[in-house]
């Protein structure tokens, strides 16, 4: 997994005590969580790594996601015939239209997490722990009346910080 989140930095901001982030089992649990839901939110697979896709394709562009694509080790039709291509920011373009499955192998995703997915991750990640004992509640009563949030989602300051990292296939 990627690393979005240094824990001395979320530590500082949330007045932690302990050094470590296996002192808090719930806070590893939910960095996991809020990794899976941003990766859902905007279509992409974050960490950098070799994958292989089979993906069907109309036309030129092979959408792939893990982004940014840093090399691709092949890319063949479904009969096993090797396709010529470029890589492009949002995946990579054949360079004849093509119909039908494409397999390809590549190496792609962040080797580094940007600034704006690492800030959402906090902000996310934060939200949720402040909130551990309460998941799924829409009230809770205190000594001084109740508070009152909605249902547990992405925050809207962590959408809008992970907007550029959309998958461009998303806006299809």
């Amino acid at each position: 997994m990627l690393p979005l989140i240094d824990f001395d930095e979320m530590a500082a901001i949330m007045g932690l005590e302990k050094t470590d982030i296996s002192d808090y089992p719930a806070l590893e649990a939910l960095q996991r969580s809020v990794y899976a839901a941003l990766e859902e939110h905007t279509g992409r697979t974050f960490e950098r790594g070799e994958y292989s896709e089979s993906v069907y394709v109309d036309g030129h562009i092979v959408s792939l996601p893990a982004l940014p694509v840093v090399s691709v080790k092949t890319v063949q039709s479904a009969a096993g015939v090797d396709l010529p291509f470029e890589i492009m920011p949002d995946g990579i373009r054949l360079r004849g239209w093509h119909r039908g499955y494409v397999s390809v192998t590549y190496t792609g995703g962040f080797d580094r997490a940007p600034e704006n997915l690492r800030r959402a991750a906090l902000l996310q990640t934060m939200h949720e722990f402040q909130r551990k004992d309460h998941i799924g509640a829409e009230s809770v009563s205190t000594d001084g009346g109740f508070a009152r949030w909605p249902q547990l989602k992405l925050l809207d300051e962590v959408k809008a910080c992970v907007s550029r990292l959309v998958h461009p296939a998303r806006f299809a």
